[in-house]
């Protein structure tokens, strides 16, 4: 079929759907559900909030128009939404889900009202987004194909999608995606494997070279941590001096159903084996209930060596308690086990090898910051959902992935290699350069 037909036919579809939305609506302000109350609250801020005010009210023009729904998306673009302001450009942002509200808040503090607008997208009300956009390019963070998104989307020079995959567990799902994708003009693919299978498509947009700009934000943060987190690594200092890189293994994101795998990794060590190595544990969950629980579970995988203890950073601590655990565990080894929040990803670095959670679970957890941080990996099976494992896996990363407990072993230094991330940042960088440069021609 014909491009412009299809649109035609498209545009036609999706105006219906929002009409159907319309009326959905009209019941649900009716019926007056508790989702329903929530959801127009959040939204209601659109209407005293200066920063949604849209540009044109001022007789102003954004550079680019960006929508996301989660803090995960918010995160995977905001090294783009920094460079263009940066430049001194003026952004829009469309947001779907109140769970990045405090996210972006924090970002357009930073601003004034002359360079950069957020709205929370209306679901409860009508409202048109074509009048709020004053940009000619749009992109989008993944999935939330809502029709409103995608009518203004249609209107635009440029309609780009960041990051997708066609990655997909239903069949319904992947082929509504085939659908909506041929209304893209510009699509970047989030591993190799979605560019081969996007290509092979034959979709009517430009398929464009893999990037993923997370990358840029965690080596950032890798190599020039804020003023807190340096203060908190310094004192951990005297842990990492103690030990060889090559003997120091994080156990990340864990959850307690992967208490088997402590309780059996520990439970036939001597205590030679933890005077010679540093064992670092950060949970996932960081509540009161989570921290007695590990405490307990480990502690029963030590019990055949009294001289070895589990030494707590608590989430609240104080430097000079932080300082007072590394001092005890120097003079006598064992295991942290560090609740202290919003470090981990300037963690990695610091270790060789780690374990991250999750893959046993729902799902694995983000395995891109370990990447950044040179750190090889073992990792639980349930890696189906995970973009980030592809992508590991498509530069040849070392990963183990482990069936069961058994078959996490003792540290490898084999298992290395030597991959230059440097020239994989750098690429990243390159392509935040050619996207802007884009915009700015088709904004001309």
């Amino acid at each position: 079929m014909n491009k412009y037909v299809y649109i035609i036919l498209m545009s036609f579809v999706l105006k219906l759907l929002i009409v159907f939305q319309n009326i959905l609506i009209f019941f649900l302000k009716i019926i007056q559900l508790t989702f329903f109350k929530k959801r127009n609250v959040f939204e209601s801020k659109n209407i005293v909030d200066p920063y949604s005010e849209s540009f044109s009210k001022s007789q102003l023009k954004a550079c680019v128009c960006f929508h996301f729904s989660s803090e995960g998306e918010f995160e995977q673009i905001r090294p783009l939404i920094d460079y263009f302001l940066d430049q001194g450009e003026r952004v829009e942002l469309i947001y779907t889900s109140p769970s990045v509200e405090a996210s972006v808040s924090a970002l357009i503090r930073q601003y004034d009202l002359s360079q950069i607008r957020a709205l929370r997208l209306p679901l409860t009300y009508s409202f048109s987004l074509i009048d709020w956009v004053t940009s000619k390019s749009f992109f989008m963070v993944r999935y939330d194909f809502f029709p409103s998104l995608l009518i203004l989307g249609l209107s635009m020079k440029s309609f780009t999608l960041y990051s997708c995959t066609l990655k997909s567990s239903s069949f319904f799902s992947n082929f509504m995606k085939h659908k909506v994708l041929n209304l893209f003009t510009d699509i970047y693919p989030a591993t190799e494997n979605d560019a081969y299978e996007l290509k092979e498509l034959d979709i009517s947009a430009q398929v464009h070279e893999v990037v993923d700009f997370r990358t840029l934000q965690i080596f950032k943060r890798q190599n020039t941590p804020e003023k807190k987190k340096r203060d908190f690594f310094e004192v951990l200092n005297p842990l990492f001096t103690s030990f060889s890189i090559n003997n120091r293994f994080l156990f990340s994101q864990c959850w307690d159903y992967e208490k088997e795998l402590f309780i059996k990794y520990f439970s036939d060590k001597e205590a030679e084996f933890f005077n010679n190595h540093l064992i670092y544990i950060a949970p996932h969950l960081l509540s009161e209930e989570n921290r007695d629980n590990f405490i307990s579970l480990l502690n029963d995988s030590l019990s055949h060596l009294p001289d070895i203890s589990v030494y707590v950073i608590e989430k609240d601590a104080e430097l000079s308690q932080v300082e007072n655990t590394v001092r005890e565990f120097i003079n006598s080894p064992g295991i942290i086990l560090s609740f202290y929040p919003g470090v981990l990803c300037e963690l990695y670095p610091y270790f060789s090898y780690a374990y991250i959670g999750g893959g046993f679970g729902k799902g694995l957890h983000s395995v891109l910051e370990p990447f950044i941080g040179n750190v090889s990996l073992y990792i639980g099976p349930n890696v189906d959902r995970s973009t980030e494992y592809l992508t590991l896996k498509e530069h040849k990363w070392p990963m183990k992935i482990i069936n069961s407990t058994d078959e996490l072993i003792d540290f490898n230094i084999n298992y290395k290699v030597d991959l230059d991330i440097s020239s994989f940042i750098e690429h990243n960088r390159t392509m935040l350069n050619k996207i802007y440069q884009k915009v700015k021609i088709e904004n001309a």
